[in-house]
């Protein structure tokens, strides 16, 4: 068996393959001057993927989900145990106080303002 073939441009895959349906998703998050980056976020579809199987450490938090995107509880979960220690973290290294700017986009699995307005003005 082939392990490569020639596809033309408007054909999504070779006669009698299957295109792949492998499919991740990454969120970054780090600071203006990237300074200061949170660890990735990848998630998948498979709870122990193969390619993982033999790793001891791998410095990414994995989650998994069916159909590999991002989630609200993902998202939340997300929030409350990275980011928010993160930011307290850095606070108290570098001796700096105020709010922080967490930018995101209007994508439905991001929850609503309200629900992450829980620790403003604790840091």
């Amino acid at each position: 068996m082939p392990t490569k073939s020639l596809v033309a441009k408007n054909e999504m895959s070779a006669p009698g393959y299957k295109a792949s349906i492998s499919r991740i998703t990454a969120m970054v998050c780090g600071n203006i001057n990237g300074t200061r980056r949170l660890p990735l976020l990848i998630i998948g579809r498979f709870a122990n993927p193969r390619n993982k199987k033999n790793c001891l450490f791998l410095p990414v938090i994995y989650k998994k989900q069916n159909n590999s995107w991002m989630d609200t509880n993902i998202f939340i979960e997300w929030y409350d145990t990275v980011f928010i220690p993160e930011v307290k973290k850095n606070h108290i290294e570098t001796g700096k106080s105020g709010n922080v700017l967490l930018l995101i986009d209007n994508a439905p699995s991001h929850p609503l303002n309200m629900s992450m307005e829980r620790e403003n003005g604790k840091f």
